[in-house]
């Protein structure tokens, strides 16, 4: 952005600099052409758990966090992969994308789970929870569960995968 100021009855840009202009002087700002995009939201939380409850003054209570999935077997077949989601600095109406991912990104994602959230203004803080159930793991790693929001990648939490500790997978 580029600034000039003019004082009455003077020429555009033929005034004093921006910061010394005195009583009477006039502003004029040149913007880009070039169109700015909108900066994509903000994810203060994303917290895996068993469950997610929500009472009827709309608080959430959040229960069984956990990082790590334990299974005997594979391909396992889990009950469910519920995210409790605090986002903010949205622009209107926004589309979301919850997917479970394998790390290397050799197969197609586990799941992928689309939404719209509408941001009235950027100080709103959403809280969202994304539930996914019966969800199926081919085999044991590190997976990822990735939020994306208005075509940006917003948050990643690793997720292992694999045996309890002392056990071996059949």
């Amino acid at each position: 952005m580029v600034c000039y100021t003019a004082h009455a009855g003077e020429q555009w840009g033929t005034g004093a600099p921006p910061g010394e202009a005195g009583q009477g002087s006039v502003f004029r700002c040149y913007m880009p052409e070039e169109k700015v995009e909108h900066q994509p939201p903000d994810v203060l939380a994303m917290v895996l758990a068993d469950s997610v409850l929500r009472d009827a003054g709309g608080k959430h209570y959040i229960q069984g966090t956990y990082a790590a999935i334990f299974a005997p077997r594979f391909p396992w077949f889990h009950p469910s992969i519920i995210a409790y989601v605090a986002i903010t600095c949205g622009h209107g109406n926004t589309p979301l994308v919850m997917r479970l991912i394998d790390t290397d990104g050799a197969r197609e994602p586990v799941f992928e789970a689309n939404a719209f959230l509408n941001f009235p203004d950027p100080l709103f803080v959403a809280e969202v929870v994304f539930a996914k159930f019966g969800v199926v793991f081919p085999e044991p790693g590190e997976y990822r569960l990735q939020l994306h929001g208005a075509g940006t990648l917003l948050r990643e939490r690793r997720i292992q995968v694999g045996p309890p500790p002392g056990a071996e997978h059949a």
